[in-house]
This record gives C-alpha cells, structure tokens and sequence, in this order.
C-alpha cells in the first residue's frame, strides 16, 4: 500500500469541465426561458389593464359631454322661462 493519499487528479477534472459548462449554460438557459414566459405574461396583463382604462376614461369622457350637455339645456330652459325685461 502507498502512503500518498488518493487524491482527483487535476486532469481527471479538467476531462469533466465542458459537462460542467454544459449543465452550467442549461440551466441558465431554462432561467431565461422562465423569465421571458413571466415577462409575456405580465406584458399581457398590462395590455388588459391599459385597453380596460381606455374604455374606463372613454366612458368618463361621454358622461361628462352628457352632463354638460344637460346643463346646457337646463341652462337654455331656464333663460326661456325667465320673463324678458
């Protein structure tokens, strides 16, 4: 028996380095491809979100044109029924 304790030679982890790399840049690769289906998910969302503002504000926008429209005739009535000097 030798006294030189068993140790991984340098060159037997240098022969398993490109496997490393290999693991390395799928799993890299399996992170991005969670990152841009999150992304796209959220950039669906924001697109509900904005096109549900916009019929939101459209909606607003008719009330108010509604409203002044109103007032404008009650305005009118009011001027016709006041007796003229």
């Amino acid at each position: 028996m030798s006294d030189v304790p068993d140790r991984a030679s340098p060159f037997r982890l240098w022969k398993h380095l490109p496997w490393g790399i290999v693991v390395l840049l799928a799993l890299a690769c399996g992170g991005l491809l969670q990152l841009v289906a999150t992304l796209r998910a959220q950039n669906a969302l924001l697109r509900d979100q904005q096109a549900l503002l916009e019929i939101e504000l459209r909606s607003t926008r008719q009330q108010l044109e509604a409203e002044r429209i109103l007032s404008r005739h009650e305005t009118d009535a009011l001027r016709a029924a006041r007796p003229s000097n």
